[in-house]
């Protein structure tokens, strides 16, 4: 879904029931403001940072594990249902 516009992404993300991970926290965190204030849900924003988990090949075993914890430790369909968290 590269190249579509924020909001329509975490919108897509809401209606498969999934939580969204991305590092824009700059947008999508006042997305996720202005739904909770009109009470619209979304099924969790996981927010990265490229200074603590940079991108890259080399990285993508450190994301792997991090989500894999992330899912064991949440593992309810909606256990992180209009909540917004930090991968480390």
């Amino acid at each position: 879904m590269k190249g579509t516009d924020d909001e329509p992404l975490l919108s897509f993300a809401a209606t498969e029931q999934r939580a969204l991970l991305t590092n824009n926290v700059r947008d999508f965190g006042p997305i996720a403001v202005r739904w909770a204030a009109g009470g619209q849900d979304h099924y969790g924003l996981i927010f990265t940072s490229d200074e603590s988990m940079p991108r890259g090949k080399s990285t993508i075993g450190v994301y792997v594990d991090a989500l894999a914890a992330l899912m064991d430790a949440h593992r309810a369909l909606d256990a992180l249902r209009n909540q917004i968290g930090w991968l480390s």
